[in-house]
């Protein structure tokens, strides 16, 4: 017979080691559940003096957000409505969407008061920490649960049943609960701060380029650097006359493999949309290529690339990794002047809106033909060029360092949780 494996927690604070084993159990017993009221559409109002409704719409990934665009109000009188009015340290998760599992948030005292509406359901704590409880339904253990009982072929839910029945282990003390909550919800304080950071940087460099680049219909940016503030207007220019143009190859799913040994990468859509940063990329075995045919296909570390099919936009990615390959719907774009190399940086704000207005009519597709002939503004300096592109890549650096603080604080949270809590 197998030894019974203690349920306890990898690592576990000093004071509660000897607390005895945790226990498994669906939180129902520990939850008390509300679903929100069915207003009607004439109820809900855009008008600010009435009560604020606590839409599926509002809640995010750990927080609650707002705008103009998103808010509703209630003008009726809410006296009846004592059940659905939602307090501070509830837990609000929204029950419908493409996110559900993650739009999870804690009510602050900003929000107290605001009326819950169907769709979305409030949790209070009964003989548990609501902070303990809120960091097991911001888990990815959670999203995991959400996905697995989610059948649904149309718009993604959960029922209040099933997140009853979502199973969590608890310490016997709550003061432990506490404890692990409050290291967890420090750390979530920290990637909050890191992110609105992040946020800054990105917004700092949204605004730099609205100066640096000209508005529609001009030909002279607002701002310029001093040195080539009487350069004259900008030239337009076709892409073609700058760059060579070479679409992907039609490679056969058949040949992908995921083994990347005497292998080179195949770069499609999502790896230039992603900038190559999801988990499951292909590769094809060099044995299996005739070289001389697929040489034009070939993708050198620096070379610029632009996906030319695009539901979101179309991207364009300078490739940073080694010699690949790009499929069938990618295109790299080789400069007919190499020295002109800052051009790669400025060419996605000079010409973004120009394809993505074309595509969105074209069934989000892209061709080699219509981009020979797309015009863009360009300072006919080069030395211009190079001095808002080295701007632009030095920002880019300091967001990319941010993105991957961010990234860093947040796998270190998903393995701190793994030791925090026992494994079933």
């Amino acid at each position: 017979m197998s030894k019974k494996i203690p349920l306890v927690p990898k690592l576990r604070f000093p004071e509660f080691a000897e607390e005895g084993e945790w226990e498994i159990r669906n939180i129902e017993k520990n939850i008390d559940l509300v679903s929100g009221i069915a207003l009607k559409s004439n109820e809900i109002s855009e008008d600010k003096n009435g009560t604020p409704i606590l839409r599926g719409i509002n809640i995010t990934e750990g927080r609650i957000r707002h705008s103009e665009d998103i808010d509703r109000y209630f003008l009726k009188d809410t006296s009846n409505l004592g059940k659905y009015l939602i307090e501070e340290n509830d837990i609000v998760i929204s029950m419908d969407g493409s996110k559900v599992g993650k739009n999870v948030a804690l009510i602050t005292k900003k929000d107290e008061g605001s009326i819950l509406i169907q769709r979305v359901a409030r949790i209070k704590a009964v003989n548990a920490d609501i902070n303990y409880l809120f960091q097991h339904f911001l888990s990815y253990r959670f999203r995991n649960y959400v996905d697995t009982v989610n059948t649904s072929s149309g718009i993604p839910h959960i029922s209040a049943k099933q997140i009853c029945d979502y199973e969590i282990s608890f310490p016997k003390n709550t003061k432990e609960q506490q404890k692990i909550a409050s290291c967890l919800s420090s750390l979530d304080q920290l990637i909050v701060a890191q992110k609105q950071k992040l946020v800054v940087l990105k917004d700092h460099k949204k605004g730099l380029m609205q100066n640096l680049f000209p508005k529609e219909g001009q030909k002279v940016p607002h701002y310029r650097f001093p040195k080539f503030e009487k350069e004259g207007e900008w030239v337009e220019k076709k892409l073609n006359f700058l760059f060579y143009l070479q679409d992907g190859y039609a490679f056969s799913s058949k040949m992908f493999t995921s083994d990347s040994e005497n292998a080179r990468q195949v770069i499609r859509i999502t790896e230039i949309n992603n900038h190559n940063k999801n988990l499951e990329k292909v590769f094809i075995k060099e044995d299996r290529i005739d070289k001389l045919a697929i040489d034009k296909h070939v993708v050198n570390k620096g070379d610029l690339l632009l996906s030319l099919t695009g539901a979101s936009g179309f991207n364009f990615y300078i490739w940073e990794s080694e010699k690949a390959y790009i499929n069938q719907r990618t295109m790299k774009l080789l400069l007919k002047d190499p020295e002109n190399d800052s051009l790669k940086i400025l060419l996605n704000p000079l010409i973004h809106k120009k394809i993505n207005c074309f595509g969105s009519g074209q069934n989000n597709n892209l061709s080699k033909e219509f981009l020979k002939d797309v015009e863009f503004l360009s300072p006919k300096n080069t030395k211009e060029q190079q001095k808002i592109a080295s701007c632009l890549s030095a920002l880019d650096q300091l967001i990319t360092a941010q993105s991957e603080k961010v990234e860093q604080l947040e796998q270190h949270k998903k393995g701190l949780m793994q030791t925090l809590f026992p494994k079933p």
